[in-house]
């Protein structure tokens, strides 16, 4: 049901002529069809989200948007695809509070992870100064002191 609300609210974003509301529209319908299953399609929404961020000049949201690719591609055992969507991600024209914001490395962590790179996964988490144990096949947050641990 989501998915057929939100592909009406793109249609009238598009007949309304917002590229920008159409763009975020675009991304959210890509997440839910990854939920749902249908790769292809948050593929299609993503690749489309891409190039209207990229439109309006958006070089907050491209990142993040090729990062979503890169995940999508790497979930699927393409790793040349994975690779150039993290290449995109962390482009030379995007501002470096963007490139070094911990959603970018964090999810290039998880991508590094899916590909088979566990080591440059944890060196790209500890950039991001997330105490982590490493795990069976993944990585682990650190158990936090709690309140009562922390008695003597």
């Amino acid at each position: 049901m989501q998915r057929v609300r939100l592909r009406a609210a793109r249609d009238l974003f598009a007949r309304a002529g917002d590229r920008f509301g159409l763009g975020m529209t675009t991304f959210a319908l890509g997440e839910l069809e990854d939920y749902a299953g249908d790769t292809d399609a948050a593929r299609r929404a993503w690749s489309e989200a891409v190039a209207l961020s990229a439109e309006l000049g958006n070089a907050d949201d491209v990142p993040q948007f090729h990062l979503q690719l890169a995940r999508l591609a790497a979930r699927r055992g393409d790793e040349i695809v994975a690779r150039e969507h993290l290449r995109l991600a962390f482009a030379q024209d995007i501002p470096d509070d963007i490139r070094a914001s911990f959603g970018l490395r964090w999810g290039r962590a998880e991508v590094e992870l899916r590909l088979g790179n566990p080591d440059e996964a944890l060196e790209l988490l500890r950039e991001c100064d997330v105490p982590v144990l490493p795990g069976p096949g993944r990585f682990q947050r650190r158990p936090r002191p709690t309140r009562s641990s922390r008695r003597h």
